[in-house]
């Protein structure tokens, strides 16, 4: 079995919409950027959903906002707007709390709602027709390393075969367990609010009906004292019946023999049909890393900043640090940024 070796100017570790992000502007800047990605393709689970005005704005300047706004699950019919209801859906008191329309006249372009795994097949399908950027999918890297010449990855696919690359900066948009912020020795400072959440995906014949009273409404939320400031919320995943589902959970509730109707009964407010397809679990906690980069070595996204899945804060800003990152890393390695560049990025 022959290895085989790469030279980049750029290598990006995680090909996830953040990391594809940042390729593709890159290799517009005329970067050459290779991305290692450990999942052939995307992860089918509804996240990351909520694409602000600005990550819009992101998105055509990297050529892929058609393809995005193309991959859109739910009807236009059907709004990006969110309720907030006190103890379930069905009560008499609810307002409605998101208002983007307002803020609209400040950007180019409109928001957008759409799972995760949608913006980054379309963000692969972009990245594809970047001469600059070439990605090696199904590759898990095992180390990441810096010396005086450059920067290294060593990543291995199933078979055994080992992929080395070599370039001036390595940059992990790896998420919350990222090998790159490992290897740099970059410390988090973190917030654990001590609770378990559980995500369900389910499909259901009788929520439509019910929710009529909230024309134009793709996702709710619900207030209870008894949850002490925590929230149950649930979305549309597409307009053929098929649902999100947040809510807190007592750990000891987390085995495979749990029946969480009940708490999808609790906040609609109706013991409606519930055909659970998915069930998975996070917990409440922030993490910001104390730094973004050392050396030759940086992080992005989820690996420099972690949040729950409220709002779709965490692909937002993963755009925001992906559209910083592009230029300052080209203007570094082109010679026409100056030496304290890098450092203003984190």
């Amino acid at each position: 079995m022959t290895d085989r070796r790469v030279r980049s100017q750029v290598a990006v570790v995680g090909g996830g919409p953040v990391g594809m992000g940042l390729a593709i502007g890159l290799g517009q800047l005329g970067i050459t950027c290779t991305v290692i990605e450990r999942r052939p393709e995307p992860q089918p689970v509804p996240k990351g959903q909520n694409l602000t005005q600005r990550t819009m704005e992101l998105m055509r300047a990297w050529g892929v906002e058609d393809r995005v706004r193309a991959g859109r699950t739910i009807p236009r019919e059907y709004g990006i707007v969110g309720y907030t209801a006190y103890r379930s859906l069905l009560g008499p008191y609810s307002y409605d709390w998101q208002r983007r329309a307002a803020v609209r006249r400040f950007y180019a372009t409109d928001n957008e709602r759409l799972p995760q795994y949608a913006t980054e097949r379309a963000l692969r399908q972009r990245v594809a027709e970047v001469p600059a950027v070439s990605v090696h999918y199904g590759w898990r890297v095992e180390q990441v390393s810096q010396d005086d010449g450059g920067a290294h990855v060593r990543a291995r696919d199933e078979s055994g075969e080992v992929l080395e690359v070599d370039a001036d900066h390595v940059v992990g948009c790896d998420g919350s367990r990222s090998v790159v912020r490992s290897a740099a020795g970059i410390t988090e400072t973190g917030t654990d609010h001590d609770q378990m959440m559980v995500l369900l995906v389910f499909r259901s014949e009788q929520l439509d009906d019910v929710l009529d009273r909230f024309p134009g409404t793709s996702y709710f939320n619900v207030l209870d004292p008894a949850l002490e400031g925590y929230w149950k919320f649930l979305g549309r995943v597409d307009a053929d019946q098929t649902w999100f589902f947040h809510a807190p959970v007592d750990r000891a509730d987390t085995g495979r023999d749990t029946d969480f109707r009940p708490l999808v009964w609790s906040a609609v407010g109706a013991e409606i049909d519930v055909d659970v397809q998915h069930v998975g679990f996070w917990d409440m906690r922030f993490a910001l890393a104390d730094s973004y980069r050392a050396g030759r070595l940086l992080i992005a996204g989820d690996a420099a900043h972690s949040h729950p899945p409220y709002g779709g804060y965490g692909i937002n800003t993963g755009f925001e640090d992906a559209a910083t990152l592009a230029w300052k890393l080209a203007a570094t390695v082109q010679g026409w940024g100056g030496p304290g560049l890098l450092d203003s990025y984190d």
